[in-house]
């Protein structure tokens, strides 16, 4: 019979697998693909705008399930390193919840702009907030590596 302690090693693989997919894929998309669309595209804001959302449209999908999985093996490995108890007296319960606000927040924002992109309503303010998003990612990347140390 196979435990939860059998299974973390591959439970953080994929928890691990998914954030590099959903961080890598934002960065390189916000990196590299938007400032080159805006290089070759230059002078051309519609044609820009509808590779922006040829890619968009892609990654998406990709994008949920990492989201999801993200959530789902979050939740196992968070019970698993914690069970029920969430005291601030461990730093580690205190970065796990952090990280937890930070999550639930950056999700939030990701998939509000996404409505505003699925309506069409394209401004500079989406830029940012994506930005923003990116942002927390990284947040959570870097608390993620200060949990190892408690």
């Amino acid at each position: 019979m196979t435990t939860l302690s059998q299974l973390i090693p591959i439970i953080i693989f994929i928890h691990l697998l998914s954030a590099v997919i959903l961080i890598g894929g934002s960065l390189f998309i916000w990196i590299i693909v938007y400032p080159v669309s805006k290089l070759f595209y230059y002078g051309k804001e519609k044609e820009r705008l509808e590779l922006m959302r040829s890619i968009n449209r892609r990654f998406a999908p990709i994008t949920h399930i990492s989201v999801a999985t993200l959530l789902i093996t979050g939740f196992i490995l968070g019970y698993w390193y914690n069970g029920y108890s969430f005291n601030f007296n461990s730093i580690r319960s205190a970065l796990l919840i952090i990280k937890i606000v930070i999550s639930l927040s950056m999700i939030m924002i990701m998939y509000f702009n996404n409505i505003q992109h699925k309506k069409k309503r394209y401004s500079r303010k989406n830029f940012y907030i994506s930005m923003i998003t990116l942002a927390l990612m990284i947040a959570i990347l870097f608390i993620s590596s200060m949990m190892q140390f408690y």
